[in-house]
Formats: structure tokens, C-alpha cells, sequence
């Protein structure tokens, strides 16, 4: 799913500790769903495990910062039962930027 400079760019951005709102969401993965407009935006990735991403979730308006193992993401599905897709469309931005945006929604 993820190429190896995107993975590097991942990786870079990973801290222990703290939320790197200067850093950048590279990929978003969106779920097919009737009643919710959501999507997953992966900013980070640890260098010693790369199935564990830092994730920017929004759900309409709202919008949380979590820890997630890629592969569980990757099988979720939305209420269809199709699995979510990575939007091969969106081009990578400002963390700070997704969730003002996400504010003001």
C-alpha cells in the first residue's frame, strides 16, 4: 500500500511523545458510509514497527488523534460492507491545516 518514500516520510515524522501539528497527514484513507462523512489521514510512522501509525480521524466536525495498527485500519469497512480505500487523489498536507479545516466543517 504505502512506497518506501512515503514510508521514510512517515518515519520521519515519528515522536514518542507529544503531536507533531508542524508535520504533515501523507495518505488519507476514506470509508464508504450513509450517515457519516469520515476519513483517516496517516501522519506518522514508527520506525520499529511499521504497522503502527499515528492517525488523524475525522468524523464530520470532529476530529481525534490516535495510535493505530495499520493493518486493523486497512480492514475496516464502512456500512455497505466495502472496505476503506486510500484516496489516491489527496496530496499531502499540513497537519495544522487538516484540522482547522476539520474545525470548520
Amino acid at each position: 500500500m504505502l512506497d518506501e518514500k512515503t514510508k521514510r516520510a512517515l518515519k520521519e515524522q515519528w515522536i514518542e511523545e507529544g503531536e507533531p501539528y508542524e508535520g504533515y497527514g501523507y495518505i488519507k484513507i476514506v470509508g464508504v458510509s450513509q450517515h457519516r462523512n469520515w476519513a483517516v489521514f496517516i501522519y506518522a510512522m514508527n520506525p520499529r514497527d511499521e504497522t503502527e501509525v499515528k492517525t488523524l480521524w475525522r468524523d464530520g466536525s470532529l476530529y481525534y488523534l490516535s495510535q493505530t495498527n495499520l493493518n486493523e485500519l486497512m480492514q475496516m469497512h464502512g456500512d455497505d460492507g466495502e472496505f476503506v480505500y486510500q484516496d489516491m487523489y489527496y496530496k499531502p498536507r499540513k497537519l495544522r491545516t487538516l484540522i482547522q479545516d476539520i474545525a470548520r466543517y
